[in-house]
């Protein structure tokens, strides 16, 4: 049994931290210090773009939602959005 609880959902703010951590890693060059900042945290926006452009959309229909799932997508498209927002103040 594991004593460790697992968080399963992250903020905004943790997953824009996640993705930087992430693409400086991965750009991560010791005569690059100063560019590989600016690098993954473009590289950490492209991401949340690409995500939302993924998310399907559906039409709408007076006023309803075609599919219940409309919600769940709006939802994503929110909270990438916040996460490119952190992203940005970091």
């Amino acid at each position: 049994m594991l004593n460790q609880k697992i968080k399963l959902v992250m903020t905004p703010q943790e997953k824009a931290k996640e993705l930087l951590n992430r693409f400086q890693t991965m750009l991560e060059s010791p005569f690059t210090k100063g560019l590989m900042y600016q690098d993954a945290t473009r590289c950490a926006l492209i991401c949340c773009d690409e995500i939302m452009a993924a998310l399907p959309t559906y039409p709408h229909i007076e006023g309803e939602y075609i599919e219940n799932g409309q919600d769940s997508i709006d939802s994503s498209q929110r909270w990438y959005k916040q996460v490119k927002e952190e992203i940005e103040k970091l």
